[in-house]
């Protein structure tokens, strides 16, 4: 004689549970996504390579969008790749995220933002190949150019490691995450030395 048993069936879930459940993933990962990109951005500007300031570029639009998400409809969140809405903008989604903090010591970051947002421009090579680029990487913060000195005839691209690091730093605290959630991630031995070394505004 054979018994058979079966399983119970899996909970049917409402729309508006799979939205939550949506919404929440989102969230977390953005958020841990957006890390991992800032550990390897940073690892990427000590090791002299152009395309750290790409992943640093992602790892400021996830974390934007984390906070954004967190006031957001699972459709709103799902809208966010379109060129209508946010796409790969950093000013866009910057701009939202002033708007609904209400917070103006926020304008002190614009410049930074603005200036992460142009590497976008240049994530492939066909732009830069057709215009040029002088392009400027620093560990620390540099004193500003004298007033009359000769400007590069190409398209400028700066990234200051010491300005990301204390936008990640604001962002991060905004969410309200607790890093004891990401601890896997930020005590990594190999990791956690590119979130420390030369950063003066290291997470905790």
């Amino acid at each position: 004689m054979c018994l058979l048993v079966s399983a119970p069936m899996p909970p049917v879930l409402t729309q508006a549970q799979r939205d939550e459940s949506f919404r929440t993933s989102y969230w977390h990962s953005a958020i841990h996504s957006g890390l991992e990109y800032y550990v390897t951005g940073r690892y990427g500007v000590h090791a002299q390579v152009w395309v750290s300031a790409n992943l640093l570029h992602h790892a400021v639009e996830l974390l934007i969008k984390a906070n954004l998400a967190r006031g957001d409809t699972a459709d709103q969140i799902r809208q966010y790749g379109r060129k209508s809405v946010y796409s790969h903008s950093l000013a866009a989604a910057w701009q939202e995220f002033k708007k609904r903090s209400g917070d103006k010591a926020l304008d002190a970051f614009d410049k930074v933002v603005t200036e992460l947002d142009r590497w976008e421009d240049i994530r492939y090579p066909d732009q830069l190949v057709s215009t040029g680029g002088a392009m400027t990487i620093e560990l620390v913060e540099s004193p500003p150019m004298p007033a009359g000195a000769p400007a590069s005839p190409a398209p400028p691209y700066r990234l200051a490691l010491p300005e990301i690091d204390r936008l990640v730093k604001l962002l991060v605290e905004r969410s309200n995450i607790n890093l004891a959630v990401l601890s896997q991630l930020l005590d990594q031995k190999h990791a956690a030395r590119y979130f420390t070394e030369t950063n003066s505004s290291p997470l905790r």
